[in-house]
């Protein structure tokens, strides 16, 4: 995959917690996902925390930084 489409990816995986679209996520976090951060099981349970981060911190957003997708510029 070409480093503009994974930047593409990125971006409408971050624009997508940003607007807190649940369905949009379908796109990008497995079904069988597991954060070990927060100890999430499952799409359903991350979109849950997504909903709840969001009401909890309307004010919240999240980006990314340029070497999270362009390694070579570190």
């Amino acid at each position: 995959m070409s480093l503009e489409k994974n930047k593409a990816i990125i971006r409408r995986l971050y624009e997508a917690r940003n607007k807190r679209d649940l369905a949009l996520l379908d796109e990008f976090v497995a079904s069988d996902l597991f954060d070990h951060g927060h100890k999430l099981k499952g799409l359903e349970e991350y979109k849950k925390f997504v909903t709840t981060v969001g009401k909890g911190f309307p004010d919240k957003w999240f980006f990314t930084l340029l070497y999270l997708v362009c390694p070579s510029k570190v």
